[in-house]
């Protein structure tokens, strides 16, 4: 998986490419740990190019949105693939997280 970050407005965006599974997450996990430790707490993960998420994967995302949260800030996915999002539709987190299929919308 390769992550870059860079900023948005008042968000940080990280773009994701590749696989997020068990391999994989602990390295997003690092990134957004060290963002929302350095009071970055408003996150963005654009997810075009994640063909594939794991239990792993929801559950970094899901402790990130908990930490975020928990800081007054929030987290948000971009452009997320379909089978993915039927990913965490199927787990009941659709619900707790916010989908944008653009950048302007996901950061007002």
């Amino acid at each position: 998986m390769n992550i870059k970050a860079s900023k948005a407005g008042s968000f940080v965006v990280f773009s994701l490419d590749g696989k997020l599974d068990s391999t994989t997450s602990g390295k997003l996990t690092e990134y957004l740990d060290k963002a929302i430790s350095n009071g970055d707490v408003w996150i963005i993960l654009d997810m075009e190019k994640v063909p594939f998420v794991s239990s792993a994967g929801i559950g970094a995302i899901m402790k990130a949105l908990s930490d975020t949260s928990g800081a007054s800030g929030d987290l948000r996915i971009l452009k997320i693939q379909s089978d993915v999002k039927k990913v965490f539709s199927l787990v009941g987190f659709d619900t707790a997280l916010k989908f944008f299929d653009n950048l302007e919308r996901a950061i007002a």
